[in-house]
């Protein structure tokens, strides 16, 4: 102040602005067990940073304070529980006095499904469940698949918390397979959990009887999906089972030294690096055998002594048919298939015959 020519004294009065903000204060980071946060530096002169830790989940709230060094854009918060909400607040501490405080809410990670597992699988589809787990912030799991040598993934699931399974189809019979789950809460998705599974191997198809004769059949069918390495082949007759194996390139088996006129149940099994498909089946009866060695002895001029060696089928009964040798006509006699002669009577003299004979068994006639 001035009086006449007198000038008072200066008046000082010292003025602190306010301490400004941390700003784009953000959840940059989480796991299961930790949480970061991070932040744009106020212009103030700062001594420190206090960020408190709020867990928002837990029915008793637990808070963890933290001072950090005024240079910070970062902070990590360890040994936080997993799938946890964390309600977190942010003050600069200036030289003069404290910022406003700056809050966000961040979450760890969610576990991911417990008791992760296959329940059923065939050649071309898997089901896997889990357990559901209460008190959890996951709003969903995300469950996928992908063949086992490669990263591309096959297909993927993204299944809401109240379902505890999830079917996989149209997969490629005889291949490894991993499935992997992760549970997901409304910030992120959490750690996975991974099987490795194989389909089934599917089994050939078409099996069917290409050729017989009586002691041959030739099966045929049609390969699997599967890359098959080996076939097992399984046929029974006569209460005999025999037991062989082909290459996987082949469509097509003969089996042979088989008994005539015999029923045999044959199966197939496709053999993959993975497992054994289940076996397809089919049944075949060979044709009967005639008897051979026919021979006529003890000839006279009304009659003839005939003996064969019997037939290796179980026959029924023989049929001869004897006709003269200029005639289309002749004469059927039956002779019991236990029998190996017959004396044939009521014959012409000086006449020459001609004799055929069949074994007739359960299963037809032989040629």
């Amino acid at each position: 102040a001035v009086v006449g020519t007198t000038e008072s004294p200066d008046v000082i009065t010292e003025c602190i602005t306010e301490t400004d903000t941390p700003e784009s204060f953000a959840c940059a980071g989480a796991t299961s067990s930790s949480v970061t946060v991070s932040w744009t530096q106020p212009q103030a002169p700062l001594t420190a940073y206090r960020a408190n830790f709020t867990d928002q989940s837990t029915r008793s709230t637990t808070t963890i304070t933290a001072e950090v060094g005024s240079t910070a854009q970062s902070y990590v918060l360890q040994d936080a529980q997993a799938d946890q909400e964390y309600h977190v607040t942010l003050v600069a501490v200036g030289l003069y006095k404290d910022s406003l405080p700056v809050t966000i809410t961040c979450g760890t990670m969610t576990p991911p499904p417990e008791d992760f597992g296959v329940t059923s699988i065939t050649s071309t589809s898997m089901r896997l469940s889990w357990t559901q787990v209460s008190s959890s912030m996951a709003i969903g799991y995300r469950v996928w698949i992908r063949t086992w040598q490669s990263s591309d993934i096959h297909s993927e699931h993204l299944i809401p918390t109240s379902k505890t399974d999830v079917m996989f189809k149209d997969l490629t019979p005889a291949t490894k397979y991993i499935v992997s789950a992760a549970s997901v809460n409304p910030y992120m998705e959490g750690p996975e959990v991974s099987v490795t599974l194989a389909t089934e191997t599917d089994p050939p198809s078409a099996l069917d009887v290409e050729h017989k004769t009586t002691d041959t059949v030739v099966i045929s069918w049609r390969p699997p999906e599967a890359v098959v390495v080996s076939y097992i082949i399984t046929y029974t007759g006569n209460g005999r089972s025999t037991s062989m194996t082909r290459p996987g390139d082949v469509n097509s088996c003969e089996l042979t030294g088989l008994t005539p006129g015999t029923r045999y149940d044959i199966s197939l099994v496709a053999v993959s690096r993975l497992g054994r498909s289940i076996a397809v089946n089919t049944s075949v009866v060979t044709d009967t055998d005639p008897p051979s060695s026919l021979a006529a002895s003890g000839l006279s001029t009304t009659w003839m002594f005939l003996a064969w060696k019997p037939s290796q089928a179980e026959i029924l009964s023989y049929e001869l048919t004897v006709r003269e040798s200029y005639s289309s006509a002749g004469r059927r006699f039956s002779v019991d298939g236990s029998q190996t002669s017959y004396n044939l009577t009521n014959l012409l003299p000086d006449t020459d015959y001609v004799i055929n004979m069949a074994a007739i068994s359960a299963h037809g006639r032989s040629v």
